[in-house]
């Protein structure tokens, strides 16, 4: 753990993690690291709790959230909260790392003004070295921009998106986790047409496939199932998988006659988001931590 490499630093073990302070004599304040934090949060749900926490350092200033990956390919943001406490200026910079089903925040704050470029690159330096230990080829959650006016919720890796008069419209998107393999776009179809089998879907129609391309680089198929489930109202579906050289990522969306051209033009502003997951990156030494590890 890279806390091994700052020698002089007082490790101390607690229940969530470690809490760090610099060699004595040197630099004032502390780090702290909080592993498998759970239920996840968002970075600005976390910078408001802190926000709060530091009330009485007002008025604070809070930096631009950064958003970054790990060197093992992970999604990560910091950022930092400047105020005074008196005279003394106050600086407290907050690291996230997202897993699956938790997430690490590393968190530093001092009050010795020289320091703070110091602590501001030390903590995003542990944040950017920080081992989940996940594994590159599983299924993941990955980057996209929300339906503006859709209401997500999750449900394990799957995130599930109702349109905003739902059920009155229905219309709804279901995001699934990237899946790492060599399936093929059409075998991804056959997978979701046969899981919805199990349901009691009887399809009576697929057009397609149509190509599809994301922003970002990844292309893919689309196609357009209808059927109904037993002698239910008709339904209408877009099942989009896009691809890259190690992942596949599928999406789907659900709608009644009504209304399915607006769905389905929010559907491809969805996939023309869609950002291939990053890549972890080789590791190697750090200059910025020279100071702690001389």
């Amino acid at each position: 753990m890279l806390p091994n490499l700052l020698p002089g630093w007082q490790v101390r073990y607690r229940a969530d993690g470690l809490a760090l302070s610099p060699p004595a004599g040197g630099d004032r304040g502390g780090i702290r690291i909080r592993e498998r934090q759970q239920p996840l949060r968002r970075a600005r749900d976390v910078l408001a709790s802190a926000r709060e926490q530091m009330a009485f350092f007002a008025p604070l200033e809070v930096s631009p959230l950064e958003a970054f990956t790990t060197c093992e390919g992970e999604f990560a943001a910091i950022a930092t909260i400047a105020g005074h406490r008196g005279a003394v200026p106050f600086e407290r910079t907050i690291a996230l790392v997202w897993g699956d089903h938790a997430f690490t925040q590393i968190d530093g704050g001092t009050d010795d003004a020289p320091a703070f470029a110091r602590f501001r690159r030390g903590v995003r330096d542990l944040a950017y070295y920080h081992s989940l230990g996940l594994g590159e080829a599983r299924r993941r959650r990955f980057r996209y921009a929300a339906p503006a006016g859709w209401r997500g919720y999750p449900r394990g890796l799957i995130t599930e998106w109702y349109a905003p008069d739902f059920p009155a419209d229905h219309g709804f998107i279901s995001v699934f986790p990237a899946r790492p393999g060599h399936d093929t776009p059409a075998s991804e179809l056959d997978r979701l047409l046969h899981e919805m089998s199990w349901f009691g879907f009887e399809r009576d129609t697929v057009e397609g496939p149509f190509p599809v391309t994301a922003r970002d680089g990844l292309t893919g198929s689309l196609w357009r199932p209808a059927g109904r489930f037993g002698s239910g109202t008709p339904l209408f579906f877009e099942v989009a998988v896009l691809e890259d050289a190690r992942f596949r990522y599928a999406l789907r969306l659900e709608s009644h006659a009504a209304n399915l051209d607006r769905n389905r033009a929010v559907f491809a502003e969805l996939i023309a988001s869609v950002h291939g997951l990053p890549r972890p990156a080789a590791t190697g030494a750090e200059p910025a931590l020279a100071h702690w590890v001389t």
